[in-house]
């Protein structure tokens, strides 16, 4: 589906549900994350409602995985509304703090621009989070603004950034 140097993006299958259940119930992980729900039943539905998508839609979730193996280490979510891209990510604590994530947007967002070059792409990020905040400045996103209702900054990057 969409392919760097040690990873793939690609739509979820039944089998990931053991390691998305995993990670997604890891309190290392979730700390900066507003999931509703970890249940099995529900990460269940989100991989079946996900294991048909189209990455060109720019809608739904996607499982990463290393390439060689096919190792679920994350989850990366897209939603295009209007001229505007969200984009939202997780990796599991496994595997956090390997540059996992710089190497899938460094490649993923100007692929993502030059499809959509009328678009900005926002990501949502957890004032505390500075992992993420540090990422977002490295991929040249800036921080546009706080909104009190999700507890997040909101981090714009847009085809001249």
């Amino acid at each position: 589906m969409f392919y760097t140097e040690r990873l793939k993006l690609r739509n979820f299958k039944p089998d990931d549900i053991k390691t998305l259940f995993e990670y997604r119930n890891d309190p290392k992980c979730g700390t900066f994350q507003t999931w509703d729900d970890t249940t099995q039943a529900y990460l269940e539905m989100l991989i079946e409602t996900n294991s048909n998508r189209d990455l060109t839609n720019c809608e739904g979730h996607y499982a990463i995985t290393i390439n060689e193996t096919d190792e679920l280490i994350g989850d990366f979510y897209i939603s295009k509304k209007g001229q505007t891209i969200s984009l939202g990510f997780t990796i599991s604590p496994l595997f956090q703090r390997k540059g996992f994530m710089y190497e899938l947007l460094d490649a993923f967002i100007p692929h993502l621009l030059q499809n959509h070059s009328d678009c900005e792409i926002c990501c949502l990020v957890h004032p505390e989070n500075r992992a993420s905040q540090h990422l977002m400045k490295k991929l040249n996103f800036s921080k546009e603004e706080f909104i009190e209702k999700w507890n997040s900054d909101v981090f714009v990057r847009t085809k001249s950034s």
